[in-house]
């Protein structure tokens, strides 16, 4: 007498749940590669930094390397510890990840608190604005740790729906921030192009593309991860956007601080360097540093001339080194 076997239940496709956080963290993964490379040619071109400059982004490559470790835990509980498990889903929540958000938050918080410190740099020490966006970081960092501390008493992914409004406020905060940052060292610097020598609109134009560029960046994938939360709620997609938030708040700093020295002497060829007589600064304290341009169309032999006569005349407002306070 044959005995015949029960039919074979076929499994759920995870694609859009296991698969998606899986991409995520490949993602992060290959952008906190490239962290640690920025980390390095800052570390290599750091001499002349101050120590809270160095600590600082010491601490954010530990933040960061925190985060990697999370994202890579919880994608080994879900696909291996729990491998053959359709219902791990239903069950419980890996400790990891409520860490990293965590660690998100702790990156953040650092990264929109040097960006804030910049506009207050460059806004010649606007009370007013700089409380506003220091306002605004906090409560993005708040948020974050009311809910991490939430994410921890939940036990199961269904139950992530009682906290969606802190998931919602979080994230739109954080891009009002994002915002509200780039705005201001757009408005700045557009402010500060109109001050300039001719010559120098061409490299504060730079520095205005670059800071949009970032902070449209990390705000459009702000709203990728709610939007894919609001709409998306029973698989990853937002997890795997989440992942990545971290490390793209990371290298947006450490690129605008490698690329200073950029900034500073010119990449492109045909640079010209126009130095000054006098040039005071901020603190009333004579520098008498060159101060270069990159090359703007045609120049001519005198063009790079400047008279004694002329030069008495020129008056330049240095912000203690623009390009520094600004990337």
């Amino acid at each position: 007498m044959s005995v015949t076997a029960p039919p074979v239940q076929p499994l759920p496709k995870f694609d859009d749940t296991f698969g998606a956080a899986l991409v995520g963290g490949f993602l992060a993964s290959i952008l906190f590669g490239v962290l640690c490379v920025q980390c390095y040619l800052f570390f290599q071109r750091s001499h002349g930094e101050t120590i809270h400059v160095k600590i600082s982004i010491a601490f954010l490559l530990i933040f960061n390397i925190m985060h990697t470790i999370c994202i890579i835990h919880s994608l080994y509980w879900f696909v291996v510890t729990n491998f053959m498990n359709a219902l791990v889903l239903l069950e419980a929540v890996p400790w990891s990840l409520p860490t990293t958000v965590l660690f998100t938050g702790l990156i953040d918080v650092t990264v929109q608190g040097w960006f804030t410190y910049r506009v207050w740099r460059l806004s010649d020490h606007n009370k007013l604005l700089t409380l506003v966006l220091a306002v605004l970081t906090l409560v993005v960092f708040g948020n974050c740790m009311a809910l991490v501390g939430r994410l921890f008493q939940v036990k199961t992914f269904p139950e992530y729906a009682k906290i969606n409004w802190l998931v919602y406020f979080g994230l739109g905060a954080t891009v009002a921030t994002d915002f509200g940052i780039a705005l201001s060292l757009c408005y700045l610097l557009r402010k500060l192009r109109g001050m300039a020598l001719r010559r120098t609109h061409s490299m504060v134009n730079y520095l205005m593309v670059y800071v949009i560029n970032t902070g449209l960046l990390t705000s459009f994938v702000c709203i990728a991860t709610l939007v894919s939360r609001i709409t998306m709620q029973n698989n990853f997609v937002f997890v795997a956007l989440f992942y990545s938030l971290g490390s793209l708040y990371s290298n947006a700093l450490l690129g605008s601080l490698n690329a200073r020295d950029w900034f500073r002497h010119g990449s492109a060829q045909g640079q010209v360097s126009i130095p000054l007589t006098t040039l005071t600064s901020s603190s009333g304290h004579s520098n008498t540093r060159p101060i270069e341009f990159a090359r703007v169309g045609h120049l001519t032999r005198e063009d790079s001339r400047l008279d004694v006569a002329e030069r008495g005349k020129i008056e330049v407002e240095v912000k203690n080194d623009v390009v520094k306070a600004t990337l």
